[in-house]
C-alpha cells in the first residue's frame, strides 16, 4: 500500500484549494519523498506548472532542474520564448543551462541572451566546469 495514495485525496483537495487562491500556503507532509511522488503524479497528469508551484513551495532549493527543463520544452512547443528564458534562468546546473542557451540563443532577445550568459558564467565560477572557456568565447563573439 502506497502512502502517497493514502494522502492523495487530502493533498489534491488542499492543493486545489490553495492553488485557486494563487499560492500554496503550507505543506502538509513532513517527508520530501512524498512531495517528489506528488510532483511526479502531477507531471504525469499533464500539469507541469502546478508541479512547479508545489516544488517552489516545499523545497528550499525550489524546483529541480529536470522539472524546469520539462517546462522549458513545453513552453518551447508553444513558441513562448520569453517564458523559456525565464525558466532557464532558474536552472542551477551550468552544463544544462549552457545546453539550453545554445538551443534557444536565436529565439531570445540580445538582452535575454546576455542575461543567460551572465548566469552561466556566474554559476560556473568556482566549479570545475569545462565550459567556462566556451561561455567566454561566445560572449566575446557577441561584443
Amino acid at each position: 500500500h502506497d502512502s502517497f495514495s493514502e494522502h492523495n485525496s487530502s493533498f489534491g483537495t488542499c492543493f486545489e484549494h490553495e492553488h485557486k487562491h494563487g499560492s500554496l500556503k503550507g505543506c502538509i507532509w513532513e517527508s520530501t519523498a512524498m512531495y517528489n511522488k506528488a510532483i511526479e503524479k502531477i507531471i504525469q497528469g499533464g500539469k507541469p506548472h502546478e508541479a512547479l508551484l508545489l516544488a517552489d513551495r516545499c523545497f528550499n532549493d525550489g524546483a529541480a532542474d529536470a522539472l524546469l527543463e520539462s517546462i522549458i520544452e513545453a513552453e518551447a512547443k508553444k513558441s513562448d520564448w520569453h517564458s523559456v528564458f525565464l525558466f532557464a534562468l532558474r536552472i542551477k546546473d551550468v552544463q544544462l543551462l549552457w545546453q539550453i542557451v545554445n538551443k534557444f540563443k536565436y529565439k531570445w532577445s540580445l538582452d535575454e541572451l546576455l542575461a543567460a550568459l551572465f548566469k552561466c558564467k556566474s554559476i560556473s565560477l568556482g566549479t570545475e566546469s569545462n565550459i567556462t572557456g566556451s561561455i567566454d568565447g561566445f560572449y566575446r563573439k557577441l561584443q
